[in-house]
Protein backbone atom coordinates (compact mmCIF):
# COMPACT_ATOMS: atom_id res chain seq x y z
CA UNK A 1 0.00 0.00 0.00
CA UNK A 2 2.03 3.31 -0.23
CA UNK A 3 2.13 1.13 2.13
CA UNK A 4 5.33 3.53 3.15
CA UNK A 5 6.11 2.68 6.55
CA UNK A 6 4.75 5.57 8.41
CA UNK A 7 7.85 6.49 10.35
CA UNK A 8 6.18 9.70 11.06
CA UNK A 9 2.36 10.60 10.10
CA UNK A 10 3.44 12.06 6.42
CA UNK A 11 5.42 9.34 5.94
CA UNK A 12 3.69 6.60 7.56
CA UNK A 13 0.67 7.29 5.61
CA UNK A 14 1.98 5.04 2.49
CA UNK A 15 1.70 1.23 1.39
CA UNK A 16 0.92 -0.29 4.93
CA UNK A 17 3.59 -0.44 6.44
CA UNK A 18 3.88 2.43 8.15
CA UNK A 19 2.54 3.84 5.53
CA UNK A 20 2.75 1.88 2.69
CA UNK A 21 4.34 3.32 0.02
CA UNK A 22 6.14 3.38 -3.08
CA UNK A 23 7.06 -0.10 -3.46
CA UNK A 24 6.79 -0.74 0.19
CA UNK A 25 4.01 -3.36 0.73
CA UNK A 26 4.47 -6.70 1.46
CA UNK A 27 2.18 -9.29 2.27
CA UNK A 28 1.79 -10.17 5.90
CA UNK A 29 -0.18 -13.55 6.71
CA UNK A 30 -0.19 -14.91 3.41
CA UNK A 31 0.77 -18.21 1.65
CA UNK A 32 2.26 -18.88 -1.93
CA UNK A 33 0.03 -17.73 -4.96
CA UNK A 34 -0.57 -20.40 -7.47
CA UNK A 35 1.21 -20.76 -9.95
CA UNK A 36 -1.22 -19.45 -12.87
CA UNK A 37 -3.78 -17.99 -10.91
CA UNK A 38 -2.79 -14.04 -11.12
CA UNK A 39 -1.77 -13.92 -14.75
CA UNK A 40 -2.68 -9.78 -14.58
CA UNK A 41 -0.29 -9.78 -11.63
CA UNK A 42 3.14 -7.54 -12.84
CA UNK A 43 6.14 -6.43 -10.90
CA UNK A 44 7.21 -2.40 -11.15
CA UNK A 45 10.80 -2.30 -11.13
CA UNK A 46 13.02 0.63 -10.87
CA UNK A 47 16.45 -1.75 -11.29
CA UNK A 48 14.53 -4.27 -8.93
CA UNK A 49 10.88 -4.55 -7.71
CA UNK A 50 9.58 -1.33 -6.36
CA UNK A 51 5.68 -1.72 -7.11
CA UNK A 52 2.69 -3.93 -8.28
CA UNK A 53 0.47 -3.39 -11.18
CA UNK A 54 -2.75 -5.01 -12.79
CA UNK A 55 -2.83 -5.91 -16.56
CA UNK A 56 -6.26 -4.47 -17.41
CA UNK A 57 -5.91 -4.73 -21.40
CA UNK A 58 -3.34 -5.53 -23.99
CA UNK A 59 -1.41 -2.22 -23.59
CA UNK A 60 -2.86 -0.70 -20.01
CA UNK A 61 -1.60 -1.59 -16.56
CA UNK A 62 -3.13 0.05 -13.26
CA UNK A 63 -1.12 0.60 -10.41
CA UNK A 64 -1.32 3.24 -7.41
CA UNK A 65 0.00 6.96 -8.34
CA UNK A 66 1.82 7.29 -5.87
CA UNK A 67 4.28 4.25 -7.89
CA UNK A 68 4.65 6.58 -10.84
CA UNK A 69 4.18 9.99 -9.22
CA UNK A 70 7.41 11.71 -10.64
CA UNK A 71 8.65 9.11 -12.45
CA UNK A 72 9.73 9.02 -16.28
CA UNK A 73 8.41 6.40 -18.67
CA UNK A 74 12.06 5.23 -19.46
CA UNK A 75 12.90 4.64 -15.71
CA UNK A 76 10.53 2.17 -15.26
CA UNK A 77 9.96 -1.17 -16.46
CA UNK A 78 7.29 -4.21 -15.99
CA UNK A 79 7.82 -7.92 -15.57
CA UNK A 80 4.80 -10.05 -16.21
CA UNK A 81 3.85 -13.90 -16.14
CA UNK A 82 5.60 -14.91 -13.43
CA UNK A 83 5.52 -15.40 -9.65
CA UNK A 84 9.12 -14.81 -9.05
CA UNK A 85 9.63 -11.24 -9.17
CA UNK A 86 12.98 -11.50 -9.86
CA UNK A 87 13.28 -14.24 -12.82
CA UNK A 88 10.95 -15.30 -15.30
CA UNK A 89 7.90 -13.60 -16.95
CA UNK A 90 8.39 -11.38 -19.63
CA UNK A 91 9.94 -7.60 -19.67
CA UNK A 92 8.26 -4.87 -21.16
CA UNK A 93 9.33 -1.20 -21.30
CA UNK A 94 6.85 1.94 -20.61
CA UNK A 95 5.34 4.00 -23.10
CA UNK A 96 3.13 6.60 -21.28
CA UNK A 97 2.78 7.03 -17.35
CA UNK A 98 -0.66 8.70 -15.92
CA UNK A 99 -1.11 9.67 -12.51
CA UNK A 100 -4.23 11.08 -11.48
CA UNK A 101 -4.45 14.58 -12.16
CA UNK A 102 -6.04 14.99 -8.22
CA UNK A 103 -3.63 12.79 -6.89
CA UNK A 104 -2.30 14.53 -3.42
CA UNK A 105 0.97 12.93 -1.59
CA UNK A 106 -0.37 14.01 1.27
CA UNK A 107 -3.54 12.99 1.57
CA UNK A 108 -2.74 10.11 -0.53
CA UNK A 109 -6.36 10.78 -2.08
CA UNK A 110 -7.11 9.66 -5.87
CA UNK A 111 -4.13 7.31 -5.04
CA UNK A 112 -4.43 5.87 -9.24
CA UNK A 113 -1.99 5.62 -11.90
CA UNK A 114 -1.89 4.12 -15.35
CA UNK A 115 1.13 2.95 -17.48
CA UNK A 116 1.21 1.99 -21.48
CA UNK A 117 3.41 -0.24 -22.42
CA UNK A 118 5.66 -0.27 -25.58
CA UNK A 119 3.84 -2.92 -27.74
CA UNK A 120 1.22 -5.16 -26.43
CA UNK A 121 0.83 -7.78 -24.19
CA UNK A 122 0.11 -11.33 -25.72
CA UNK A 123 -3.13 -12.18 -23.59
CA UNK A 124 -3.76 -15.54 -22.87
CA UNK A 125 -0.26 -17.10 -23.21
CA UNK A 126 3.02 -17.43 -21.12
CA UNK A 127 1.28 -17.00 -17.92
CA UNK A 128 -0.26 -13.06 -19.21
CA UNK A 129 -3.84 -12.13 -19.17
CA UNK A 130 -5.57 -9.01 -18.29
CA UNK A 131 -8.37 -8.76 -15.25
CA UNK A 132 -11.83 -7.85 -15.64
CA UNK A 133 -12.43 -4.41 -14.11
CA UNK A 134 -14.99 -3.44 -11.73
CA UNK A 135 -18.05 -1.48 -12.78
CA UNK A 136 -18.51 2.47 -11.26
CA UNK A 137 -21.84 1.00 -9.79
CA UNK A 138 -20.24 -2.68 -8.18
CA UNK A 139 -20.31 -2.06 -4.29
CA UNK A 140 -18.14 -3.57 -1.62
CA UNK A 141 -19.94 -4.93 1.53
CA UNK A 142 -18.27 -4.83 4.66
CA UNK A 143 -17.01 -7.74 5.84
CA UNK A 144 -16.75 -9.41 2.35
CA UNK A 145 -13.49 -10.95 1.51
CA UNK A 146 -10.87 -9.07 -1.16
CA UNK A 147 -7.54 -10.76 -2.57
CA UNK A 148 -4.58 -9.04 -1.86
CA UNK A 149 -1.28 -10.28 -4.15
CA UNK A 150 1.91 -8.79 -4.25
CA UNK A 151 5.72 -9.43 -3.45
CA UNK A 152 5.87 -6.87 -0.55
CA UNK A 153 7.34 -7.84 2.81
CA UNK A 154 5.69 -10.86 4.95
CA UNK A 155 6.17 -8.33 7.69
CA UNK A 156 6.95 -5.05 8.75
CA UNK A 157 10.30 -3.43 7.94
CA UNK A 158 11.30 -6.91 6.66
CA UNK A 159 12.41 -8.10 3.38
CA UNK A 160 10.70 -9.46 0.39
CA UNK A 161 9.84 -12.62 -0.44
CA UNK A 162 10.52 -14.22 -3.47
CA UNK A 163 7.38 -15.87 -4.59
CA UNK A 164 4.52 -14.05 -4.67
CA UNK A 165 1.75 -13.64 -1.90
CA UNK A 166 -1.54 -13.93 -1.52
CA UNK A 167 -3.75 -13.10 1.66
CA UNK A 168 -7.85 -12.41 1.94
CA UNK A 169 -9.21 -10.04 4.35
CA UNK A 170 -12.29 -8.52 4.90
CA UNK A 171 -13.78 -5.02 4.22
CA UNK A 172 -13.81 -2.94 6.81
CA UNK A 173 -17.08 -0.06 6.46
CA UNK A 174 -15.87 3.17 5.88
CA UNK A 175 -17.05 4.76 8.67
CA UNK A 176 -15.70 2.15 11.27
CA UNK A 177 -12.29 2.59 8.92
CA UNK A 178 -12.47 6.93 9.49
CA UNK A 179 -12.82 6.49 13.01
CA UNK A 180 -9.91 3.94 13.33
CA UNK A 181 -7.51 6.52 11.23
CA UNK A 182 -9.07 9.67 13.00
CA UNK A 183 -6.15 11.80 13.68
CA UNK A 184 -3.92 9.97 10.80
CA UNK A 185 -5.14 10.97 7.73
CA UNK A 186 -9.18 10.77 6.16
CA UNK A 187 -10.70 8.38 4.58
CA UNK A 188 -12.00 9.23 1.38
CA UNK A 189 -14.98 8.22 -1.00
CA UNK A 190 -11.68 7.05 -3.45
CA UNK A 191 -10.75 4.65 -0.72
CA UNK A 192 -11.65 1.67 1.33
CA UNK A 193 -10.45 -0.44 4.05
CA UNK A 194 -9.84 -4.16 4.77
CA UNK A 195 -8.47 -5.78 7.62
CA UNK A 196 -8.73 -7.87 10.63
CA UNK A 197 -9.00 -6.14 14.11
CA UNK A 198 -5.86 -8.77 15.91
CA UNK A 199 -3.50 -8.05 13.20
CA UNK A 200 -1.47 -10.33 11.75
CA UNK A 201 -2.84 -10.03 7.86
CA UNK A 202 -2.90 -6.96 5.61
CA UNK A 203 -0.87 -6.22 2.62
CA UNK A 204 2.80 -4.26 3.53
CA UNK A 205 5.50 -2.46 1.35
CA UNK A 206 6.79 -3.24 -1.81
CA UNK A 207 2.64 -4.47 -2.45
CA UNK A 208 1.81 -0.91 -3.59
CA UNK A 209 -0.38 -0.48 -6.46
CA UNK A 210 -0.70 -4.27 -6.42
CA UNK A 211 -4.31 -5.45 -7.27
CA UNK A 212 -6.94 -6.18 -4.64
CA UNK A 213 -9.88 -8.44 -5.97
CA UNK A 214 -13.86 -9.49 -4.99
CA UNK A 215 -15.41 -11.79 -7.03
CA UNK A 216 -12.73 -12.39 -9.96
CA UNK A 217 -12.66 -8.31 -10.54
CA UNK A 218 -9.84 -5.53 -10.11
CA UNK A 219 -11.38 -3.73 -7.29
CA UNK A 220 -8.63 -1.93 -5.65
CA UNK A 221 -5.19 -0.83 -5.77
CA UNK A 222 -3.02 -1.12 -2.64
CA UNK A 223 -2.42 2.52 -1.70
CA UNK A 224 -1.44 2.89 2.15
CA UNK A 225 -1.99 2.19 6.10
CA UNK A 226 -0.33 2.62 9.16
CA UNK A 227 2.39 0.13 9.86
CA UNK A 228 1.64 -3.40 8.48
CA UNK A 229 -1.02 -5.68 9.74
CA UNK A 230 -1.06 -3.92 12.94
CA UNK A 231 -3.96 -4.14 15.60
CA UNK A 232 -6.98 -1.88 14.68
CA UNK A 233 -5.00 -0.71 11.69
CA UNK A 234 -6.61 -2.20 8.66
CA UNK A 235 -4.95 -1.49 5.07
CA UNK A 236 -6.43 1.13 2.98
CA UNK A 237 -6.79 0.40 -0.67
CA UNK A 238 -8.00 2.58 -3.56
CA UNK A 239 -11.55 2.07 -4.11
CA UNK A 240 -11.43 1.79 -8.27
CA UNK A 241 -15.64 1.67 -8.43
CA UNK A 242 -14.97 5.78 -7.74
CA UNK A 243 -12.39 5.72 -10.37
CA UNK A 244 -13.81 4.03 -13.13
CA UNK A 245 -15.08 6.91 -15.62
CA UNK A 246 -11.51 8.37 -15.09
CA UNK A 247 -9.97 5.41 -16.57
CA UNK A 248 -12.55 4.60 -19.03
CA UNK A 249 -11.72 8.22 -20.35
CA UNK A 250 -7.88 7.68 -20.50
CA UNK A 251 -7.75 4.52 -22.01
CA UNK A 252 -11.32 3.71 -23.82
CA UNK A 253 -11.62 0.81 -21.52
Amino acid sequence: MYRLLVLSMAVGLCATAAIKNDSHVLIVGGTDAEPGANPHQCSLRRSSHSCGASIISDEWVVTAAHCIDGSSPSSLSLRCGTELHASGGVDFTVAELIPHESYDSWALDYDVGLIRINGRFSLGSGNVNKIELTGDNDQLPAKDKVTVTGWGAIREGGALPARLQTVDVPVVANDVCKQKYDGFNDITDRMFCAGVDEGGLDSCQGDSGGPVKHQGKLVGAVSWGYGCARPNYPGVYTRLSTLRAWIKGKTSI
